[in-house]
């Protein structure tokens, strides 16, 4: 069995050689093909050129590429990611509606059930600044899962928060820092 495995760029050696040595002793790989996720994908889509952009908890990477090979001078990383927007939409719930500070587990969840990247922010905006979307919070003594409620009679005395520009702002942040 043989595996292809993308590495982040700026992976240091020492831990490319340890997860190569755990796929191959490990999870017994008979072949190993590491390389990194912009050749994968320049490869994959047989482009001369690829901008790869590769967003993580801790921070987002930018990668250029140009025929399979990374072009060094080019790669920049934002600190900004996955736990940043967390944060952010826990904020922007907390001015607004439930104080979000003691569910961070719960934010992170609803940012990856109701948040999108947006084509046209300034056309979403405006389209969905009057459209809630409600997501049931978690109830953990009941072992209740947070959801998306499909109508507003669905919630019930349970509680709720309302979402509407906050599902593609906050990704936005990414490309916007």
């Amino acid at each position: 069995m043989s595996l292809t495995i993308a590495n982040p760029y700026v992976l240091p050696v020492k831990s490319k050689e340890k997860l190569l040595e755990i796929c191959y002793e490990f999870y017994n790989f008979s072949a190993l093909y590491p390389t990194n996720s912009g050749s994968a994908l320049s490869i994959h889509e047989s482009r001369v050129a690829s901008i790869v952009i590769d967003s993580s908890h801790s921070g987002t990477y930018v990668y250029p590429t140009l025929n399979g090979s990374l072009i060094n001078q080019g790669v920049r990383r934002l600190d900004v990611g996955g736990k940043l927007l967390s944060k952010y939409l826990g904020k922007m719930v907390s001015q607004k509606q439930l104080k979000m500070d003691e569910f961070p587990q719960a934010v992170e969840k609803i940012k990856e059930k109701v948040t999108f990247i947006s084509e046209c922010p300034k056309f979403d905006f405006e389209n969905f600044k009057d459209k809630k979307l409600l997501y049931v919070m978690p109830d953990p003594d009941i072992g209740r899962e947070g959801y998306i409620a499909e109508n507003i009679d669905d919630t019930g005395a349970i509680q709720t928060i309302s979402l509407s520009t906050e599902r593609f702002s906050v990704p936005e942040a990414i490309f916007n820092p």
